[in-house]
C-alpha cells in the first residue's frame, strides 16, 4: 500500500479543496445565468386571427405581451404614421361594426412613437394589448375597435417561416412582382394625363417582361390564376399604348373595366390563397 508522508499529504488536501472551490463556483456561475435569463424572460402570448379571440380573452391579455401574424398596409392619413394596423389578408374589407372580436384587422401604435415602414408580405407584430376603443380608417371608411397593440415591434417573415399556403404570396412580393402589379396600376390609372399627353406611351412591355419573368421565378403552375390575370393586363396595356400612339381615342369604360377587373382578380386570388 502507497503511504504518504506529511508533505504529499497537504498537497492533496490543497488540491482536492480547490477543485471543490471550481466546482462551487462554476455551479453558482451556472445557477446565476440560469436565473438572469428566467428574470429577463417575458411571455408572449401569439394570437391568430382565425382563432377569432373574445373581447372577454383579449381583456386577461390587457397589458400583456403578445404577438400575431399578420399583413400591414398604409394607413389613409400621412400625419399618423407611428399608428398602423395589422391584417389577416394583404387586401383587408371594411366591416362597418363595433368590433369585439380579433378576427381580421389590431391597430398598432410603434414602439417608439415613430413612423411605421410598411412592409410588403407576411409580418410579426410584437407589443403590449390594450383594451380601448380605437377607429381605424381602411381606404376612406372609419371602423371602431375595442382593442389595439402597443409598443409595437414589426419583423418581415421568411418564406422558410410562413405557413404553406402563404408561401406563394411571400415568394410573389419577394420576387417582384407584386411591386410590378402595383406600378402597372398606377400607370394604368393616368388617364386625365394621357388626355392632356395623347402621344406619350404608358405602359410599354418592360414592366410586362418583368412580370413573366417573376411569374417564371415563383412557378406559373402555383399561380395559374395570376398567370391568367397578367394575360388580360397584357392586352389591355399594349392595347392603351398602341391607341395612345396612334392618336386614337381611348375607351374609357371599357379601359375602367379591365383594369378592375385585373385589380379584383389580383386581390382576390391573394386573400383567398393566404386565408386558407
Amino acid at each position: 500500500m502507497l503511504k504518504l508522508n506529511i508533505k504529499n499529504k497537504i498537497v492533496i488536501l490543497l488540491l482536492c479543496a480547490s477543485v471543490s472551490l471550481i466546482g462551487c463556483s462554476v455551479k453558482n456561475k451556472e445557477s446565476s445565468e440560469i436565473k438572469q435569463v428566467t428574470n429577463n424572460k417575458v411571455d408572449i402570448t401569439p394570437l391568430r386571427f382565425s382563432n377569432k379571440t373574445s373581447l372577454t380573452d383579449l381583456t386577461k391579455l390587457d397589458g400583456k405581451k403578445v404577438s400575431i401574424v399578420g399583413y400591414m398596409e398604409e394607413v389613409d392619413s400621412d400625419n399618423d404614421k407611428a399608428n398602423s394596423y395589422i391584417a389577416n389578408v394583404p387586401y383587408p374589407q371594411t366591416h362597418k361594426s363595433f368590433r369585439d372580436i380579433l378576427d381580421s384587422i389590431v391597430s398598432i401604435t410603434e414602439v417608439d412613437n415613430k413612423d411605421f415602414t410598411v412592409l410588403k408580405g407576411p409580418v410579426i407584430a410584437t407589443g403590449y394589448m390594450k383594451i380601448e376603443s380605437v377607429k381605424i380608417n381602411i381606404r376612406g371608411d372609419s371602423e371602431t375597435y375595442k382593442y389595439k397593440m402597443v409598443g409595437v415591434t414589426v419583423r418581415r417573415l421568411t418564406v422558410n417561416e410562413v405557413d404553406e399556403n402563404v408561401k406563394t404570396y411571400t415568394k410573389l412580393v419577394d420576387s417582384g412582382f407584386c411591386t410590378d402589379f402595383d406600378e402597372a396600376m398606377k400607370l394604368f390609372s393616368f388617364l386625365e394625363d394621357i388626355k392632356l399627353n395623347p402621344t406619350n406611351a404608358r405602359f410599354g412591355d418592360s414592366i410586362l417582361k418583368r412580370m413573366d419573368s417573376e411569374l417564371d421565378k415563383v412557378g406559373r403552375d402555383k399561380c395559374k390564376n395570376l398567370v391568367i390575370m397578367l394575360d388580360r393586363f397584357k392586352i389591355a396595356g399594349l392595347k392603351m399604348d398602341t391607341d395612345v400612339k396612334n392618336g386614337k381615342k381611348i375607351n374609357e369604360e371599357w379601359f375602367m373595366k379591365e383594369l378592375n377587373v385585373a385589380r379584383n382578380a389580383y386581390r382576390t386570388w391573394i386573400n383567398l390563397n393566404v386565408i386558407k
